[in-house]
């Protein structure tokens, strides 16, 4: 298991608005670094953005336990304002974190004995959710993105299960910025709700560092509401198959040139 500690005792923010013009993400040290392998994919992929810290910019906050209930709630008035923020949105490539592909992994179905009377397999269900548990571990090579309010009132982003609306885009071989993650809307209404984050508070998110043959720029898009907002560019690499849209967001349907476009712009935040 990869444990990932903050500083010394917690997580290292600098403080002060003064000092928000030169900030820096807080250095995150995370053992077992040598299981981390090299995220290489050949095909674009699922957005990763996942929440590491949500609190205040203070010199130092403990994160023993991920405590979100004070940041996230589900306010519709608020999602249908649709107002943009004064955000600051920092990608820190000289950290090397690590992300579990394997966080993706469903458990086993459960085995039924008899399906009439609804009679489970106690013994065989819970040796196939053991050797779930202890199943090997994919990780791969994550760096950190922080979201700041930098304004004085309370500011909120919409969110789904825990993540913000975020994938990465690059720059293709013309120059023009192109999508190389999709992001997968969720069908229940229960997922979505609001990132709070007062003035001068900070939330950390991890997402994928790609690399490939093929060197570029890329930056971060976000979407809340009607509005978007993008992070500066940062040079990476990834493989230019990247690019290619995936056949199976279309769900192998034949499909009207409306409906495909209505999919992609979707699936790529431009709707």
């Amino acid at each position: 298991m990869i444990k990932t500690t903050f500083g010394l005792i917690g997580l290292l923010i600098l403080t002060g608005c003064s000092q928000l013009n030169n900030f820096k993400n807080p250095h995150i040290r995370t053992e077992n670094a040598e299981l981390v392998r090299i995220a290489k994919f050949n095909e674009m992929k699922e957005s990763v953005c996942e929440l590491v810290y949500v609190g205040e910019i203070a010199d130092t906050a403990r994160i023993d336990t991920l405590k979100t209930q004070d940041y996230f709630k589900f306010d519709f008035k608020t999602i249908l304002k649709n107002k943009r923020f004064p955000i600051k949105i920092y990608v820190d490539v000289n950290q090397r974190l690590a992300y579990d592909l394997e966080k993706l992994s469903i458990p086993p179905v459960p085995i039924l004995l008899d399906s009439i009377n609804i009679l489970f397999d106690s013994i065989e269900n819970k040796k196939q959710l053991e050797l779930w548990e202890n199943r090997q571990r994919n990780y791969v090579e994550a760096i950190p993105v922080s979201i700041i309010n930098l304004g004085k009132s309370t500011i909120w982003l919409v969110q789904q299960d825990l993540k913000i609306q975020m994938i990465q885009e690059a720059k293709d071989i013309n120059g023009n910025w192109k999508p190389i993650e999709f992001w997968n809307y969720s069908r229940c209404g229960l997922s979505y709700g609001n990132l709070i984050l007062r003035s001068n508070e900070i939330a950390i998110f991890k997402i994928l560092r790609y690399s490939g043959d093929f060197q570029t720029e890329i930056r971060l898009k976000i979407k809340s509401g009607k509005y978007t907002y993008y992070s500066d560019p940062f040079n990476g690499s990834v493989n230019q198959s990247q690019f290619e849209i995936p056949k199976e967001l279309f769900n192998d349907r034949e499909l009207t040139k409306v409906e495909r476009e209505k999919i992609i712009e979707t699936m790529f935040l431009n709707d």
